[in-house]
């Protein structure tokens, strides 16, 4: 079983059990309903209801229906078995498969860094490039990522890589 991380319990919300995650996929608790486990000692939980609040998700698991029974899981990682996850459409990745990869440029196959993670804003995914210690956002739209392999095919327009 290979375990991928895919949200942060922020806090509870309200008395009946219910949990605010930080997730940087809403597939990952909307799009299916597979074991999650939490935590370091991977506590197997099932999901009972989910639901968007802001920028993060309202999460209620099947084995806990009191506050008292999730105050202790604050800060806990929640974690899927890759064998879990859903079939991708094509040109959809999970972020845990991006980070880590090399971004090469497209034009002159130049190495431009390395994705250390992917972060979600309203308009779009950034990947977060690091090249030795300078940062670099780059949207994760087709104008910027041509293609998607083995490495990160990145059109380098003029600025972004500077």
């Amino acid at each position: 079983m290979e375990l991928i991380k895919i949200g942060v319990i922020a806090t509870t919300h309200g008395i009946k059990g219910e949990l605010k995650i930080n997730s940087k996929s809403d597939c990952f608790f909307t799009g299916f309903k597979p074991t999650l486990y939490l935590g370091d000692s991977k506590i197997p939980v099932h999901i009972k209801s989910v639901r968007n609040q802001n920028d993060r998700l309202l999460v209620q698991f099947k084995e806990f229906n009191d506050i008292n029974q999730v105050l202790n899981y604050k800060g806990y990682e929640i974690f899927v078995d890759k064998d879990d996850l859903p079939e991708l459409e094509e040109n959809e990745y999970y972020i845990e498969d991006l980070i880590g990869m090399d971004c090469i440029d497209k034009n002159t196959s130049q190495y431009l860094g390395t994705v250390k993670d992917v972060i979600k804003y309203p308009q779009c995914y950034y990947l977060e490039v690091y090249n030795e210690d300078k940062k670099t956002l780059v949207p994760f739209i087709e104008e910027f990522v041509i293609d998607v392999t083995d490495v990160i095919i990145i059109n380098n327009l003029e600025g972004l890589f500077c």
